[in-house]
């Protein structure tokens, strides 16, 4: 239905509102230490759904337990010869260390 979002930094906040929900839900998430962590927020009242999602853009390095610094997922991909099978479900992070050359 209307859906708008803007980027502060490594910062994201996304408002949405569909016409698609349960009859009533309300639902609070919150994670870290993975990528994209952040908060988000959902309220379904009779079908219409209003969410509010904030979220960081960075990836999370799970070997060094702490976020991709500047150009090193980059780097990743620079030194290898990737197929779709070497991504992670999102397609943005490389799993360096499974992959053998």
């Amino acid at each position: 239905m209307a859906s708008k979002h803007f980027t502060i930094g490594k910062k994201v906040i996304e408002f949405e509102v569909i016409n698609f929900g349960e009859l009533f839900e309300l639902s609070i998430r919150s994670n870290t230490k993975q990528d994209h962590p952040g908060f988000e927020l959902e309220l379904s009242l009779f079908r219409l759904s209003i969410q509010l999602h904030f979220y960081d853009i960075r990836h999370w390095n799970y070997e060094e337990n702490r976020f991709y610094k500047n150009n090193e997922e980059i780097e990743c991909y620079a030194n290898l010869e990737l197929t779709k099978e070497d991504l992670d479900e999102d397609h943005l992070n490389c799993k360096c260390n499974d992959i053998k050359k």
